[in-house]
């Protein structure tokens, strides 16, 4: 029992002096396991710890098909460069447009009041296109038209304005 004791007060004292080096070198020298390889070596190098050489993993290749327990590993295709289409001549939604006189789209597919309406004057009142289409120049025309971003020239549709893609 005795020397139980003594054990136990020799690995206290050893704890102790561990303690006491961790406060001197500080935070820098413990890391977590989120942390990289070269802040753990520069951690070891900052706290005097000879750097043990550091063993990093390869990715593991599994085949496709591969059983891991339940699941199984599939093949992700990779994306393909997809033309977003071409510029709409009318609306193909009866659906009016939230962002209105104010779509920067040049691709919604959604309805919008006449290209030259402005917020107080726009009003699409009628699920039919307009004959003149993207040309139409009368402001109070209540039948439906392509965004005003076909006529202003704005965003080409497949930049930034996703408003208008699955909604």
């Amino acid at each position: 029992m005795m020397a139980q004791m003594m054990m136990m007060q020799a690995n206290m004292a050893q704890m102790g002096e561990m303690m006491n080096k961790m406060v001197e070198v500080g935070p820098t020298a413990w890391f977590c396991f989120a942390c990289s390889y070269q802040e753990k070596e520069a951690a070891q190098a900052a706290a005097g710890i000879a750097a043990a050489p550091v063993i990093r993993p390869k990715p593991a290749k599994i085949p496709p098909g591969t059983k891991l327990g339940k699941h199984s590993v599939s093949v992700v295709p990779p994306k393909r460069n997809v033309s977003p289409g071409p510029i709409p001549e009318k609306p193909t939604s009866k659906a009016l447009c939230r962002y209105s006189t104010g779509c920067s789209n040049s691709r919604c597919t959604y309805s919008h009041p006449s290209p030259v309406a402005d917020e107080k004057t726009g009003m699409v009142l009628s699920d039919e296109a307009c004959e003149e289409g993207k040309n139409c120049k009368d402001a109070g025309c209540i039948k439906s038209h392509v965004s005003p971003a076909v006529v202003h020239g704005a965003l080409s549709g497949n930049e930034g304005d996703a408003h208008c893609a699955g909604s």
